[in-house]
């Protein structure tokens, strides 16, 4: 359990948004059931509304920043990475949870 490891004064801020990448990042595989027990301890069990509300808001924010920031054909992004972002923004439209957390992520941006 990583928690173990962290100083006396956890910083809980920092441990989300140092393990949430690694948890959702196919390549740390590896390290999902560690981030995912030290998450589970801060953000509660891995079903709960802030569990879910945190993971969200990590993948809409990152499907964002790629279209935001990479649509120009000129950046060398493959169109169907883009069309990919699209669909599962849209996927997300069927779950109660995910449509919270996009309500939310687009009403701060504004």
């Amino acid at each position: 359990d990583l928690i173990v490891w962290c100083p006396d004064e956890l910083n809980p801020t920092m441990v989300i948004s140092t393990l949430l990448p690694l948890l959702l990042e196919s390549s740390t595989e590896s390290v999902a059931e560690i981030s995912s027990t030290s998450l589970e301890r801060i953000l509660g069990p891995s079903e709960s509304d802030e569990f879910l509300a945190r993971i969200y808001e990590k993948l809409i924010t990152g499907c964002y920043d790629i279209l935001a920031n990479y649509s120009d054909p000129n950046r060398g992004l493959q169109e169907s990475l883009l069309e990919e972002c699209l669909q599962y923004l849209e996927k997300q439209l069927e779950s109660t949870q995910a449509r919270k957390a996009m309500e939310q992520f687009f009403s701060e941006r504004e």
